[in-house]
């Protein structure tokens, strides 16, 4: 079960919310009474499943698959979609060496994503 916190306690419990997180636990921020943000520990493999779903959204599993993966993209608003950076680099990798693509064009793959929906930068 995930625990709720308003955003102002949120704030003043800053430090006790994020070991609750390091525990594996999920923390939903509220405003108003109304869900706005959530906080959960970050996956060691999300990297590379980001990757994959990109990947798939490509085409390297079939046409079915990749239909599908565009589905569930374009039922996101495009400010709901963030890559971070390393995603782009998994994925020219999954295209080049899956999917047999020419690095000229998985290249040409990557540039299109990262040129359709934000692009953030890791602390890795």
């Amino acid at each position: 079960m995930e625990k709720a916190v308003s955003a102002a306690d949120a704030k003043r419990r800053f430090s006790e919310l994020l070991r609750i997180v390091k525990k594996g636990r999920s923390v939903i921020v509220t405003s108003h009474g109304k869900p706005v943000a959530k906080i959960m520990p970050i996956v060691e493999d999300e990297r590379a499943a980001e990757g994959a779903r990109s990947a798939y959204a490509e085409g390297t599993n079939g046409g079915v698959m990749r239909d599908k993966a565009l589905e569930l993209i374009h039922r996101l608003p495009p400010s709901a979609v963030v890559l971070p950076v390393p995603t782009l680099g998994e994925l020219f990798n999954l295209l080049v060496r899956k999917a047999k693509r020419r690095p000229v064009r998985a290249r040409a793959a990557v540039l299109n994503w990262r040129d359709a929906y934000a692009v953030v930068e890791t602390s890795d």
